[in-house]
């Protein structure tokens, strides 16, 4: 027996009460209960499946943003600080505007 076979057997046992819950709040569906109650609990029960579903995906995702994040953090950084020098030197800050496509449709 190896831990992964715990974390696996955790994972299913998750699942399968999930499941359960999700069945028997589809059949205790009374006419007589607030629609709004009903419908957060069952939006709660999605996101746990949800969540079950994607384990590992949201925390990779998270990596990925920070990662990105600290990339665009530098060359944010590093763009003020050129336009800090040009400023200092005397020289006129030109501020570039994105290129348009090529292919943009001018409507007239």
């Amino acid at each position: 027996m190896d831990v992964r076979d715990l974390f696996f057997w955790a994972a299913e046992a998750n699942r399968k009460g999930l499941v359960r819950r999700t069945e028997a709040a589809n059949a205790a569906l009374l006419p007589w209960q607030e629609p709004k109650k009903i419908s957060s609990y069952m939006n709660s029960l999605g996101a746990e499946m949800m969540e079950l579903e994607h384990e590992g995906e949201a925390e990779k995702a998270d990596r990925e943003n920070e990662r990105l994040i600290a990339e665009a953090q530098v060359k944010m950084d590093a763009k003020r600080a050129r336009l800090k020098a040009a400023r200092d030197a005397g020289e006129p800050v030109v501020r570039r505007r994105p290129m348009k496509s090529s292919k943009a449709k001018v409507i007239r």
